[in-house]
């Protein structure tokens, strides 16, 4: 509920980047508390930790808003354009139609391999080993 409260003030004072404030704000209280809670702290209340803003922390979160949005959008492209290691939307459909037509492809072997295994099977059922004689031609009791 804090960081909720937190992103709703900031943005009633319009700040532009109310959201990665309470983003911000989110990860250092969780480490801070991780910190407290590997060194034993005493007096760590969970309870009224988590009920009351952490002023100090707040105050690194709005500091850190500049550091974290440069580091996440780099100057050499503009916001708009997609990363370079994402593919085009042409390149994924292109990749997507190749991977079909190769699961096609296997399916059609596949199908073609059951056909031949069924069709061998039948045969020799019957008694036809393909050689043009039968358990009967070859004196079989059967």
């Amino acid at each position: 509920m804090t960081v909720l409260q937190i992103m709703e003030e900031e943005r009633a004072k319009g700040h532009p980047n109310w959201l990665v404030v309470g983003l911000i704000y989110d990860e250092l209280f969780r480490r801070s508390l991780d910190e407290r809670a590997k060194k034993r702290d005493a007096k760590l209340d969970l309870g009224t930790e988590v009920g009351e803003i952490n002023k100090r922390l707040l105050e690194a979160a709005e500091s850190r808003v500049d550091i974290v949005l440069q580091a996440a959008s780099p100057s050499k492209r503009s916001r708009t354009e997609p990363p370079a290691s994402l593919p085009s939307p042409g390149a994924a459909v292109e990749a997507q139609q190749r991977a079909v037509e190769g699961l096609q492809n296997f399916a059609e072997r596949a199908n073609e391999a059951a056909r031949t295994m069924a069709s061998a099977v039948g045969k020799a059922a019957k008694g036809d080993t393909g050689k043009g004689k039968t358990d009967k031609d070859r004196g079989s009791k059967r």
